[in-house]
């Protein structure tokens, strides 16, 4: 998948998701730590609560080398006291590599775990672990670790 029709994708699933949005993800990190530390940053909306606790999501990563991950999924979260918040979220979406590591096809899937603290006026900031991998759809599936530091912004 090309990088424009990436884009396109991407535009049509947040102007659909931005109604409801009330929390923008801002995030910093970095993939393939143990390796050759890839930089990337990414930004996110999270909606209202729809079933079951469960937040809409809707996110792009995208790294220094280019590559670029689309993802729609739902968030949970669990708070821990009233100033602790830890969050776990799954979002399947499509890769582009860019000169990136090959994770064996454009269909990936992003498991999040994440620990956040609770600033003033609903502000948060957190730090997050997170794993792509295709779930072994495809032949090759090396899978991708990421450690990112965050701030929430409250719609």
């Amino acid at each position: 998948m090309n990088l424009k029709k990436f884009l396109i994708i991407f535009l049509t699933v947040f102007y659909t998701n931005l109604s409801f949005a009330n929390e923008l993800i801002i995030g910093a990190g970095g993939s393939n730590i143990q390796r050759s530390a890839i930089v990337y940053g990414t930004i996110e909306y999270r909606g209202l609560e729809k079933l079951w606790k469960l937040k809409p999501l809707v996110g792009v990563i995208g790294n220094v080398k280019n590559g670029a991950f689309l993802y729609a999924g739902v968030n949970i979260d669990f708070p821990i006291t009233n100033k602790f918040i830890a969050s776990v979220n799954v979002a399947p979406g499509f890769y582009h590599k860019g000169r990136g590591k090959d994770l064996g096809g454009a269909f990936e899937i992003k498991s999040q775990f994440e620990l956040w603290y609770l600033l003033k006026n609903e502000y948060k900031i957190g730090a997050a672990i997170s794993h792509m991998s295709n779930a072994g759809i495809y032949k090759r599936n090396p899978g991708l670790d990421n450690a990112s530091l965050q701030l929430s912004v409250p719609f």
